[in-house]
């Protein structure tokens, strides 16, 4: 089968989803089109409220709502072949993903922007406030991790983007202001000359690959305790970055960067369709597949294939980071679905490059050999990075731009999520201090010490299993995401039900999702107990005690609360 059959029915589906089904959510669920229904956010939950033009919020959002772990997601899922992955992906985006993301950005404005945990607390009970601060933090804390991780990984396999990675930084100070100022006429200026600014210095900076070689060994007793290798350093710099960012107004670098960032993975997105379009390889990949040891594909299909069909995040980015940008709710469909789509797109890319970029049969069943060939997480990206090199050179695109400019945007994306990530841990450490009286974290230098430590720690963690056992950390995140993604469709069911209006289509998905997280949380722990995982174990245990609590909950919740009377 050649590949383009893939590329033209999922677009046709991402298309009928935005045109037809998008406006039945909106319409029918969310009734954004009542006579009486107000379209200025009220932004008395917002701590920092900082509006821009819509392009530039789409763009922030699309970077910040983890584009890099969707292809790493999608390529591990792609071990039982592209027909489950493929399907998935595509009917998922189109009928939860979408609804998800419109939902979160939705219930942002109607709860006057408050945080998650805060909406649980009005919605569930004032115990639910505490347990979704916990599955927030924990979510978060893991991802970032894996986050910090993967970004080091991807600066030490591709000097060649060192620099112009971290010359990114200063074009996003420079624009941040006319962005903030921009009107539908100069934000064409500003764009291009962003855009073309970016490009250059790749091309530019790209010829001087700087690196970190050699390693310092702290010894303890004559053990040692601590490798301080490129991988170390790395990590720090990037978490430096990621919360001095978090430190500064949204508008002077996350934003700017989120939306350059966007700009290059656009511009990454239509080259690689357009050389799959005019290479039109046929799929090596086999339809289904089984690889020695892994599990089976249900429900882990659902789990590993994260972001692109289904992330639980997404609610925390669109409610911490995006609804915060919005004046109105105009654009609550075009943010919101329209921002689901687009990672969708991002994970077709990756099953259309990983399903016909191997040169034959044989090549990818050689990748593909064994669950414990996936272990190290860093060769995924590594893969996506080269096939979209292969396909740009359809185009003519030389191989060390194309390398260095894929190298970039994806890394670009990755820490966009990252400082989405810390700055939404930092503010609901000071919330979680100010609400249970806890001094030391309602201040912001407390609560800023405590994520550095402990998001360091975990990404330490991650990189010193890296070599035997790191795969069984992105299935937990995975189910981390799938756990909070049936939290945020539970409060989105609620505040329906408070506002007399359709559940159907909330209440599906989430009945799914259930049944889903809790038969992969008990698999884990078989897994975890049988393998000596003792992390794996305690953290999957922690998770699904959440989970199965918050639903206990919710059900003496719905039994109290009687139906509210329809308005008159």
């Amino acid at each position: 089968m050649n590949v383009l059959f893939l590329l033209i029915t999922a677009l046709f589906a991402l298309i009928f989803g935005y045109r037809f089904y998008a406006k039945l959510v909106a319409l029918w669920v969310f009734r954004l089109n009542f006579r009486d229904y107000s379209t200025t956010i009220d932004t008395a939950g917002a701590r920092q409220f900082t509006p821009c033009h819509p392009h530039v919020l789409f763009g922030h959002h699309v970077a910040a709502i983890g584009a890099a772990g969707t292809l790493t997601g999608t390529t591990i899922a792609l071990v039982w072949g592209w027909i489950p992955a493929f399907l998935w992906l595509v009917v998922a985006t189109v009928l939860a993903a979408g609804t998800y993301g419109l939902g979160g950005l939705w219930l942002s404005a109607r709860y006057a922007l408050h945080s998650v945990p805060e909406i649980a607390g009005r919605l569930l009970g004032p115990r639910a406030r505490g347990l979704y601060f916990a599955c927030t933090l924990a979510l978060l804390l893991l991802l970032s991790a894996a986050l910090l991780w993967l970004g080091a990984r991807l600066l030490m396999t591709y000097p060649g983007s060192v620099l112009p990675f971290w010359l990114q930084i200063p074009i996003a100070l420079v624009i941040g202001g006319a962005l903030q100022k921009a009107n539908d006429r100069s934000l064409w200026v500003v764009s291009l000359a962003a855009f073309v600014a970016g490009v250059i210095v790749i091309w530019l900076a790209g010829e001087i690959p700087v690196a970190f070689t050699g390693a310092l060994n702290l010894d303890v007793f004559g053990q040692s305790s601590l490798t301080l290798d490129a991988e170390v350093l790395w990590m720090v710099l990037l978490l430096v970055a990621a919360l001095y960012a978090a430190r500064l107004p949204v508008s002077k670098w996350m934003r700017p960067r989120g939306y350059l960032i966007a700009l290059q993975a656009g511009a990454m997105l239509l080259v690689l369709l357009a050389g799959i379009v005019i290479a039109h390889p046929p799929i090596t990949a086999p339809e289904f597949h089984t690889a020695d040891g892994a599990p089976g594909p249900l429900p882990w299909l659902f789990i590993t294939l994260t972001s692109g069909a289904l992330a639980g995040f997404h609610l925390l980015i669109a409610n911490g980071i995006t609804a915060r940008q919005m004046a109105d709710q105009t654009n609550l469909r075009r943010i919101g679905y329209g921002g689901a789509l687009v990672d969708g797109l991002f994970a077709l890319s990756a099953v259309i490059v990983v399903s016909a970029g191997f040169k034959d049969l044989a090549q990818w069943q050689a990748f593909y050999a064994s669950w414990n060939d996936l272990s190290d997480l860093r060769q995924l990206p590594a893969l996506y990075i080269g096939g979209a090199v292969t396909f740009a050179g359809s185009l003519g695109i030389g191989e060390g731009f194309a390398r260095n400019f894929a190298a970039v945007t994806v890394l670009g994306l990755l820490v966009a999520t990252l400082e989405a990530g810390l700055r939404i841990v930092k503010r609901n450490l000071v919330e979680l201090g100010q609400y249970y009286g806890i001094t030391a974290l309602a201040q912001a230098p407390a609560g800023t010490g405590l994520t550095i430590g402990t998001v360091l720690l975990a990404a330490l963690w991650l990189a010193h299993s890296a070599g035997n056992g790191a795969s069984a950390w992105w299935p937990l995140l995975g189910l981390g995401n799938q756990v909070f993604a049936c939290l945020g469709l539970l409060l989105f069911a609620f505040a329906l039900r408070q506002g007399r209006r359709p559940q159907a289509l909330v209440l599906a998905p989430l009945l799914g999702l259930v049944a889903i997280t809790l038969w992969a949380g008990w698999e884990l722990l078989i897994l975890g107990w049988r393998n000596g995982e003792g992390g794996v174990f305690v953290a999957t245990l922690g998770l699904m005690t959440l989970e199965i609590t918050i639903l206990l909950k919710a059900l003496i919740a719905l039994k109290k609360a009687p139906l509210p009377a329809p308005k008159t």
